[in-house]
């Protein structure tokens, strides 16, 4: 069994220091590896990632992203303009990429287009509606828009068809699209929804504490009253307000998340079985 270099030696079920990846230039890189399913077995190491965005990228830390963890597809759930705005790191230019869009247009707060954060914060604020309910239609977007659900049937094909090597997925700040496409693949390889949401509120990122310095200090010199810090710091927050909501919908409408696979995404038994047999050890 391959281990990645990358990884610490702990056998915890949910240890996030023995999955988490240190690349300088990119922020949330987990190995999706090392997580115990319901029937004991466990996710394969260095075969799934997930991450933020990787358009800052080093040199130094690609190399090391690709030779240690033998990294050789990405796929990029941002949107065209995403992606156009603010391009992978040149330093991934020899990795196969493929671009399968969750959702076609810019969203506010959830997509990296080219808008200063303070300009997408005031359109929050001018929104009208709470934190809550905004990320309640944003992440309703992401699991019943069908283009959506096709684009997260592209992703499975990728990972079904892949022969060799390992893939990571990513979106901008690696916590939204990507934590529904994490939630996807974890139920398909048996992994129990309380592992999934603890997997869910991992949040390393030292950019969310730079945005909560940054709320406190515009709260104090009252460029933001009080409702609007609140807000932000809601939203700069991992939160289970935002995938409970949808995951509760999930079920109500499909049954399971599970079934969801099968009736909205399109997976067949035999898919999940061969996701089973790649990915699982």
């Amino acid at each position: 069994m391959r281990i990645c270099s990358f990884m610490g030696k702990s056998k915890d079920k949910m240890q996030k220091n023995s999955r988490q990846i240190t690349l300088k230039g990119c922020k949330n890189t987990r190995d999706l590896g090392g997580v115990v399913t319901m029937d004991g077995k466990t996710v394969a190491p260095c075969k799934i990632f997930r991450s933020g965005a990787l358009r800052k990228l080093s040199k130094r830390s690609a190399k090391k992203f690709k030779r240690d963890c033998q990294i050789d597809t990405l796929l990029d759930l941002r949107t065209f303009g995403e992606r156009e705005h603010h391009p992978v790191s040149k330093h991934l230019g020899d990795v196969n990429l493929v671009h399968i869009p969750i959702i076609k247009n810019a969203l506010i707060g959830i997509t990296a287009d080219n808008v200063s954060g303070l300009k997408k914060m005031q359109a929050l604020f001018n929104s009208g509606m709470s934190e809550q309910e905004y990320m309640y239609q944003t992440y309703m977007e992401i699991v019943s828009d069908p283009e959506a659900q096709l684009g997260f049937y592209k992703m499975f094909r990728v990972l079904l068809e892949k022969e060799d090597g390992a893939s990571v997925y990513f979106c901008s700040h690696g916590r939204d699209r990507t934590g529904i496409a994490t939630l996807l693949i974890y139920t398909a390889l048996g992994v129990d929804e309380q592992t999934i949401l603890d997997d869910y509120m991992i949040d390393p990122s030292k950019e969310t504490k730079r945005m909560l310095t940054l709320i406190n200090v515009l709260e104090k010199v009252r460029f933001i009253d009080k409702t609007q810090a609140d807000f932000s710091r809601d939203f700069a927050s991992p939160s289970l307000k935002r995938i409970l909501p949808v995951i509760e919908w999930i079920k109500q409408n499909y049954g399971s998340v599970k079934e969801y696979l099968h009736k909205a995404i399109g997976l067949t038994q035999a898919d999940v079985d061969q996701l089973r047999q790649k990915y699982l050890i």
